[in-house]
């Protein structure tokens, strides 16, 4: 019901530090965006090493469908790392012999790394575990690659759409085709009111609506953005019932940079928090379904 913020993750892993909770911790975080969990927040002397499956603004990219499951098993960066792992003598690999090797196989988006880079040139069996390389876990045959990755946020789509082409029965198919639609219909319902929105702030003009709307800006106003998501999640749209609006919130961070530029940032913020709650009480408040994001 709740998400976790960048700044509390790093003050999780400060205080972790400070308890002497661990000697030394390596981080392996798989999300879209997930460089900006780390990026200019993690210290470099408190023994965590991290990596990401992309930088602070890309998508990272689900891969292996399964028919039987209909879903995707694996996501691009953490299918090459682990199957790294599964392949390598642990006692000679190091943490940055996997992440090179990560970094040049992740072609679907940018792997990164934040922290103590010294721990970097440890050996992956200090933190795995000592084994000898086996494919053993494969059933002794090497598992073909995949080719199949496509951007997180547009899962839901792709699923969908693998289980509409799938269909024999032709009453299931109506049914799965409308389902589909729905989604698409809930997105483009999403970008509308979030075009909306940013053109209904007073003091914008046109080429900052451009930018606001097209850009994904580095984030530094962290405090205005956590306030204007727990604002829209809590008076707008449920963030956990349609999850292709996070896919907007960059929206809210660009949102949150512009207004950091100048004085009276606080009580800007406050304006654009209380201009958030009564666009949404207008708009999506009043008689209002939710869509299927």
């Amino acid at each position: 019901t709740e998400y976790l913020y960048a700044k509390d993750l790093n003050k999780a892993l400060q205080y972790m530090y400070d308890n002497k909770r661990y000697s030394q911790l390596v981080f392996y975080l798989e999300a879209c965006e997930s460089g900006s969990m780390f990026s200019k927040l993690l210290p470099k002397n408190i023994n965590v090493y991290a990596t990401t499956a992309s930088n602070p603004t890309e998508s990272s990219y689900a891969c292996y469908f399964d028919n039987k499951r209909q879903t995707y098993l694996g996501d691009v960066y953490s299918v090459n790392w682990i199957e790294d792992s599964d392949r390598k003598d642990w006692g000679k690999e190091t943490l940055l012999d996997q992440f090179n090797l990560v970094k040049k196989e992740t072609n679907t988006s940018h792997v990164m790394e934040y922290g103590d880079f010294n721990i970097a040139g440890e050996r992956l069996g200090e933190f795995q575990g000592d084994k000898k390389p086996s494919i053993e876990v494969f059933g002794g045959d090497e598992v073909p690659v995949v080719f199949d990755a496509v951007d997180s946020g547009d899962v839901p789509l792709h699923i969908h759409q693998k289980k509409v082409e799938a269909a024999r029965d032709e009453t299931e198919k109506q049914i799965l085709t409308e389902q589909l639609q729905r989604l698409v219909d809930g997105r483009e319902f999403a970008t509308k009111h979030f075009h909306q929105y940013v053109n209904s702030i007073k003091h914008l003009v046109g080429e900052q609506i451009d930018t606001i709307l097209t850009q994904k800006q580095e984030l530094n106003n962290r405090e205005c953005y956590q306030q204007l998501v727990d604002t829209f999640h809590e008076k707008c749209l449920n963030l956990n019932e349609n999850p292709f609006v996070l896919r907007k919130l960059y929206i809210f961070a660009n949102v949150c940079e512009e207004l950091s530029r100048g004085s009276d940032v606080e009580i800007k913020t406050e304006d654009a928090v209380d201009h958030l709650v009564e666009y949404c009480f207008h708009n999506l408040a009043k008689g209002y379904q939710q869509p299927i994001l």
